[in-house]
């Protein structure tokens, strides 16, 4: 958090701005990140900074797999992460490890 909070001051410092309103994240159910846990990391980290009273907006984006064997895209269940089509392990995880600043609302 503390990365993406530098980020956010530098990005708005460069445009200028000085007081930054709301971060909004994305961020990827297979990414390891418990946003609750970011949350907190947010609300004890903003204090003195540029985004002392910004809020955080938190886009969870859900795990989406590809199958090598049958070409299948789906999102899997939270156990199997079995090809639901042909039962192919050899899959390739598409989307859910992201952890992306996405946008900056700053005056």
């Amino acid at each position: 958090m503390t990365n993406i909070l530098r980020t956010a001051e530098e990005t708005t410092r460069r445009n200028n701005g000085s007081k930054i309103l709301k971060l909004k994240l994305r961020v990827g159910a297979m990414s390891g990140v418990v946003t609750e846990a970011l949350q907190f990391a947010f609300e004890a980290l903003k204090n003195g900074t540029m985004a002392e009273n910004a809020e955080l907006d938190i886009e969870v984006v859900p795990a989406v797999c590809f199958c090598l064997n049958c070409g299948s895209n789906y999102t899997p269940d939270e156990i199997d992460f079995l090809c639901p089509n042909c039962g192919s392990a050899n899959i390739k995880l598409k989307n859910g490890r992201e952890l992306d600043l996405i946008s900056i609302d700053f005056l």
